[in-house]
């Protein structure tokens, strides 16, 4: 009985040490693997990105598609930029639909927005 025990709690030690270093490892890709951005636009007809990564071993990509897919600017970040923000003058662009993709080892991130005016200072609305 005490031989049956032993081996009982031996075998419950095992898998709960197994379960807890998977749960951080787990948590530990999650963490190393984040990418998070953001848009905003301002009154002269300006689109300002931010980008925060600690993706830091790889690049991140930046791209101005249009909406038939079509890549109107394309940047590189390096790869050991933490933080990186960047201002598009969109004042040249026809009105329509365009999205801003930003990708890094595997994870893409999609901002939509519309112009709906071509003037000077185009009407700039982010949709997501």
């Amino acid at each position: 009985m005490k031989q049956s025990f032993k081996t009982t709690a031996l075998f419950l030690a095992l898998v709960a040490t197994t379960s807890l270093s998977s749960f951080a490892l787990d948590k530990e890709s999650k963490r190393s693997s984040r990418l998070e951005s953001g848009i905003y636009t301002t009154l002269d007809g300006k689109v300002k990105i931010m980008v925060e990564k600690q993706l830091t071993e790889a690049p991140t990509h930046l791209l101005l598609k249009n909406d038939e897919g079509a890549i109107l600017y394309r940047e590189t970040i390096k790869k050991s930029y933490d933080r990186f923000g960047k201002t598009l003058n969109l004042s040249e662009l026809e009105m329509g639909s365009y999205q801003i993709e930003i990708s890094s080892k595997g994870i893409t991130k999609n901002h939509t927005f519309e112009i709906k005016s071509s003037s000077k200072h185009p009407v700039i609305s982010l949709i997501n």
